[in-house]
């Protein structure tokens, strides 16, 4: 099979069980076009939402849903992690606006959510842009090495200057 024939939806689905791995521990964060209606549903046990775009799911948009359930992810367009108004439409065409562009994070990466951490901002283009912001900590090692100096001073006397060696 080659590289045009790849299904973008089995690619997707590997590179989420690839990133998923280690039974949800790892923190995921997958920002999508998927050109799929979710309504105001959500994968299962995660915070309820609500959406402007109220029309059913389509095939694409359960198939989004199933991702989430499958992996531990969780929609967070239209929930109170996003900021101004929840649930805005994330596509406007001249046909109609939707929501068929997704912020998702891992159960394991809900911790990392401030507040608001997640809007739709505006842009002239036809989609708007998804944000998030993920605070993280982290522990930086410092790594710090000896030098002799007797040995840098006799080396540049020696040669005139110091040569690593």
């Amino acid at each position: 099979m080659s590289q045009a024939e790849v299904d973008p939806l089995v690619a997707t689905e590997e590179a989420l069980q690839y990133c998923a791995a280690r039974n949800g521990e790892r923190r995921v964060a997958w920002a999508c076009d998927a050109n799929g209606r979710t309504g105001n549903r959500q994968s299962e046990g995660a915070p309820p939402r609500v959406s402007e775009d109220t029309k059913s799911a389509n095939a694409r948009g359960q198939w989004l849903l199933l991702m989430a359930e499958q992996f531990g992810l969780v929609v967070l367009n239209g929930t109170s992690w996003e900021a101004d108004s929840p649930g805005r439409y994330t596509s406007i065409q001249k046909a109609g606006s939707a929501v068929v562009d997704y912020m998702l994070v891992s159960v394991a990466a809900l911790p990392l959510l401030n507040g608001h951490s997640f809007s739709i901002e505006d842009t002239p283009k036809d989609h708007r842009l998804l944000k998030v912001v993920l605070h993280v900590r982290y522990r930086a090692e410092m790594l710090t090495r000896r030098y002799d100096t007797s040995l840098f001073m006799r080396q540049s006397h020696q040669w005139g200057r110091w040569k690593p060696r």
